[in-house]
């Protein structure tokens, strides 16, 4: 009976796709929150920017790892030091 009332010619529509994020961007809410969802591409600009600088304005403590390559590196400039000042 499909054929009859047409249907056997009609395409179907695609489904609908429903976007759900599966994390959540703690910045970007903050962001939104303190500028009440609107910003604009310069404030957004300077917003970004601003969140950059203060991350890089926290000292990062060095690891062991880390001080142990410094000292590695001060040592063997000093012995290439004290082999060429010997020769």
């Amino acid at each position: 009976m499909g054929i009859l009332n047409g249907s056997f010619f009609r395409v179907r529509k695609p489904r609908g796709f429903q976007y759900q994020p599966r994390f959540y961007d703690e910045r970007k809410e903050r962001l939104e929150r303190l500028r009440g969802g609107q910003l604009d591409a310069e404030n957004e600009r300077r917003a970004r920017m601003r969140e950059a600088w203060k991350s890089k304005q926290t000292a990062q403590p060095l690891s062991g790892r880390t001080l142990y390559r410094l000292v590695l590196g001060a040592l063997l400039v000093w012995a290439f030091i004290q082999y060429v000042s010997g020769q």
